[in-house]
């Protein structure tokens, strides 16, 4: 990271309540201790090398839930998504 952009190389940044965390594999753990009681805000963005936003049709590639701490979710924020 922190090279010039290649491409599609790239990094995801994980938001959990305003916290950034940086991820470069493939999984990423949310634990417990991450979460507070109640609602919490999770975003994920997908970046470059250089830390700027990936792109789609001129949109960054983001996403948004809220997941409360028994584990339900709501989308957030206008997305849409097919239901299965």
């Amino acid at each position: 990271m922190n090279l010039a952009n290649n491409g599609n190389e790239g990094h995801a940044h994980i938001y959990v309540n305003d916290v950034k965390y940086r991820h470069y594999s493939p999984y990423f753990h949310l634990s417990n201790n991450l979460l507070k009681k109640g609602e919490n805000e999770i975003k994920v963005t997908l970046n470059s090398n250089d830390h700027s936003h990936l792109m789609a049709n001129g949109m960054p590639l983001t996403f948004e839930i809220e997941l409360m701490a028994d584990v339900k979710y709501k989308m957030k924020k206008g997305h849409k998504h097919k239901e299965y």
